[in-house]
């Protein structure tokens, strides 16, 4: 049985995983507190997390597939804290959902634009700037994205006191 405050974080984590265009992989671990045989635990834990994954199957998008990587019952073997207390036995009593994702790489939709000539088409083509600000009074040096190094010594635009920095806009090949 799902308790109410449990059944909000698991919407919260179908909203998250429906609208998330990302590659998600799900970990699902059961536990108990110790009261009970370790026999009665891990049939506990079982139940837990099989009610879990159950909500998840049943309220989950139409066409959703929630790619579940492990699932584990640990019944009283992994506390997150001490048994010796109401309350750290309350903590005990848990299921947890971890999950990682991976953006997707699935490509933006572009625009149609009509090239006048190859002068145009050739802008067109090359590739955002990567834009930095420095301080000219100041040695800088940039590396870029695919490993271009660039060095930079202070006042080599000449001194500009008044400007907070220089931009300076780099395309590497």
């Amino acid at each position: 049985m799902i308790k109410p405050e449990a059944e909000r974080v698991l919407n919260n984590f179908l909203t998250l995983y429906d609208t998330c265009a990302c590659d998600i992989r799900v970990t699902i671990t059961a536990h108990t507190d110790s009261d009970g045989s370790d026999e009665y635990n891990d049939a506990l834990s079982n139940r837990r997390m099989d009610a879990v994954v159950a909500y998840l199957e049943k309220h989950k998008g139409k066409d959703a597939v929630i790619p579940i990587t492990r699932r584990e019952a640990f019944g009283e073997k992994e506390p997150a804290r001490s048994n010796s207390s109401k309350a750290g036995k309350a903590l005990n009593r848990r299921v947890e959902i971890t999950f990682s994702y991976t953006e997707s790489l699935k490509p933006e939709p572009k625009e149609e634009k009509i090239v006048s000539d190859i002068q145009d088409l050739y802008k067109m083509l090359l590739p955002d700037p990567d834009v930095f600000c420095i301080d000219n009074t100041k040695d800088t040096i940039i590396t870029c994205p695919k490993g271009t190094i660039v060095h930079i010594p202070a006042n080599a635009f000449g001194r500009k006191a008044d400007a907070p920095c220089t931009r300076i806009e780099l395309r590497e090949a």
